[in-house]
């Protein structure tokens, strides 16, 4: 992810306002403290499988944030019907709507 990442950032000359680091997303101490942005990808904050590593993650991005700063976790909050369904079933539908600008989303 990080190797697909540089590259993105390369190409478009981001260098200078993305910083990509790689560590334990509960221990680390990066040298800035001012982020705009902190963005946790692909449910890797469901991979901290104690609370404790869950809340020491979310106080060390906060202490890496500026004031105002905004932290993302993009997650998956299971629905039972969609975990026990048979693998040929059909996918459940939970919603389905369109935004202002026009495109449709389902869930």
């Amino acid at each position: 992810m990080l190797a697909v990442c540089r590259d993105k950032v390369s190409r478009h000359d981001l260098s200078d306002s993305v910083t990509l680091t790689q560590g334990n997303m509960s221990s680390f101490d990066l040298p800035r403290k001012d982020f705009a942005l902190a963005y946790v990808q692909l449910r890797s904050f469901s991979h901290l499988f104690t609370q404790q590593d869950q809340i020491t993650c979310l106080r060390r991005t906060r202490d890496h944030l500026r004031p105002g700063g905004t932290f993302i976790i993009a997650t998956f909050a299971p629905h039972y019907k969609v975990l026990a369904q048979e693998h040929e079933q059909k996918d459940i539908e939970r919603c389905k709507f369109e935004t202002s600008g026009g495109n449709r989303v389902v869930q």
